[in-house]
């Protein structure tokens, strides 16, 4: 982005507790229901608005020493890098869910969708 002169931003971290809906809980590989941590910021190219980011980890995680990930703030290690200096917990791939719907309101009022 800085070759571009772009300046990417995001926004506060907003963390909450919550029960996993059922699609959440699936993908995770827990029963619908499941406590967990929700992480989501809000990002930012030259104050464009470009992306919209939730992570979602299982309350276990905390109880198991992972703490920061409730706290409302960035992660400046990233979130990989801190489960695996917090728990020991080592990345071994990812994947992408790609699906298609209308925007809700959160999502229209953000993007400024007509």
């Amino acid at each position: 982005m800085s070759k571009r002169n772009r300046r990417p931003t995001t926004s506060p971290i907003r963390a909450e507790i919550k029960e996993a809906v059922p699609f959440i809980a699936e993908k995770l590989g827990m029963p619908s229901g499941t406590v967990v941590v929700s992480r989501h910021e809000n990002r930012f190219i030259d104050g464009t608005p470009w992306s919209m980011q939730t992570s979602f980890f299982p309350m276990e995680f905390v109880e198991r020493g992972a703490e920061r990930l409730t706290r409302p703030s960035h992660l400046e290690e990233g979130a990989v890098q801190y489960l695996a200096d917090s728990l020991g917990l080592h990345q071994l791939g990812y994947r992408d869910w790609i699906a298609v719907r209308s925007p809700n309101a959160t999502e229209t009022d953000f993007f400024r969708l007509p």
